[in-house]
């Protein structure tokens, strides 16, 4: 047995039974392999992608499966996640809902990675579990994310129509709720421990920056940012900093679905579902990191999606395009779902949507500019300056086109709000 320098310590029968379940079972003997570290997201989980080949019913068969490995926190200390299991960063959150069957058997074309064992450590917990190939590719056409959003809506409808989901402790709590707590977490003059160890702990100045630096004209005056952004944005970003707490209050009281959570390109693959022949029959999305499913509003998981994929999006008629979609994916698949709202109920899906696709990103594009004119908030969101290639100001003008179009959700989230 082989494994790269920093990779994990691994028992060698646990190693074997789950090679042997990857590769559909029967006696296997495990031969050299190797561990690749992954990135882990927001998470402090370190993630591995296993692979070698093996012996299986006297012939060789190359495998690879995915070993995401949780660390449990210790009461006090800060960066491995929450010991509550109410709280939206539980650490052990993923884990229990593989445990519980939740995920095994869901009920629309979203399925979950398969996770072929748990293993409880005193140190942390362990999720072997399948490492998903890719259809398509890196780049999804606007269409696919049409299809992903479907099968979202299919997943959230089913549960707040038939409430066969038991109200399991551990389910997450709206995920806006807890990223927007990250943004007020500390100031530009100190940001705390327990702060500094999270991987977006630049996001925790944010609501200081959208009310401070952002608001000063200097930042604005830069000739790409004058030539980007024809008209203001720093006082409606201020508008939707301030009235969070009316949006989130809003999205707590609207009928809820469980939900992924995360449910973002990067975590999200496309493949075939096989048919009763082998042959393909159709097309599933295979969700992985499930770290924050829960139950939230109808819409928001699609409007994740739509924030998410706004944020990289790459010229400005592509955000609409999106927008059309996967919203009209998530319609047809609450539809698929057998949910029927009346209109008011089909506004609040449309509410709770647009509003949790502004509350997850458009402060974090919006706030780029204050870099210009705030070196504290330049040195936190940007402390590799290798990642900057180009002129700073010409860096964040880019961004210009994706904030119009998270602003403008915004300000439909806002505008809907009297109607509900």
């Amino acid at each position: 047995m082989s494994a790269a320098p920093q990779g994990p310590q691994l028992d060698q029968q646990t190693m074997t039974e789950v090679v042997r379940l990857a590769l559909g079972g029967g006696a296997v003997e495990v031969g050299e392999w190797r561990a690749t570290e992954l990135g882990a997201g927001h998470t402090t989980a370190r993630v591995y992608r296993l692979s070698g080949s093996t012996g299986e019913r006297g012939r060789a068969a190359p495998w690879s499966l995915i070993l995401k490995d949780h660390p449990a926190p210790t009461e006090g200390a800060g960066g491995a996640g929450s010991l509550d299991p109410r709280a939206p960063d539980y650490w052990k959150r993923e884990a229990v809902a593989y445990q519980s069957g939740l995920l095994a058997a869901l009920p629309c074309g979203l399925t979950a990675a398969r996770c072929y064992a748990v293993e409880e450590r005193p140190d942390g917990a362990r999720l072997w579990l399948e490492d998903v190939a890719e259809a398509e590719g890196t780049v999804w056409p606007v269409e696919r994310f049409g299809t992903a959003s479907r099968h979202l809506g299919q997943l959230n409808g089913a549960d707040a129509t038939a409430r066969t989901i038991p109200a399991y402790e551990w389910l997450a709590p709206g995920f806006p709720g807890g990223w927007l707590a990250l943004m007020s977490r500390s100031t530009l003059d100190r940001i705390d421990e327990e702060t500094w160890q999270h991987p977006f702990k630049w996001m925790a100045v944010l609501g200081e920056v959208v009310q401070g630096p952002l608001q000063r004209p200097e930042a604005w005056r830069h000739p790409s940012l004058c030539e980007a952004y024809p008209t203001p944005v720093a006082p409606r970003l201020r508008r939707l900093w301030e009235e969070r707490e009316r949006l989130l209050d809003q999205l707590a009281r609207l009928p809820q679905g469980l939900t992924h959570g995360d449910a973002k390109r990067n975590n999200l693959f496309s493949r075939p579902t096989p048919g009763t022949d082998g042959a393909p029959s159709g097309e599933q999305t295979v969700g992985i990191d499930w770290d924050v499913v829960g139950r939230e509003a109808l819409g928001e998981d699609a409007g994740h999606l739509l924030g998410n994929a706004v944020m990289h999006a790459t010229d400005q008629a592509e955000p609409r395009r999106l927008d059309n979609a996967i919203f009209r994916g998530y319609q047809d698949g609450l539809r698929d779902s057998g949910w029927a709202g009346v209109p008011r109920a089909q506004r609040a899906v449309r509410f709770a949507y647009a509003a949790h696709a502004a509350l997850f990103v458009a402060l974090q594009t919006g706030c780029d500019p204050a870099t210009l004119v705030d070196e504290r908030f330049r040195t936190w969101r940007f402390p590799d300056p290798a990642e900057v290639d180009r002129p700073l100001e010409e860096y964040v003008a880019r961004h210009s086109f994706r904030t119009y179009a998270l602003l403008d959700l915004a300000d439909e989230a806002l505008d809907l709000l009297s109607s509900l």
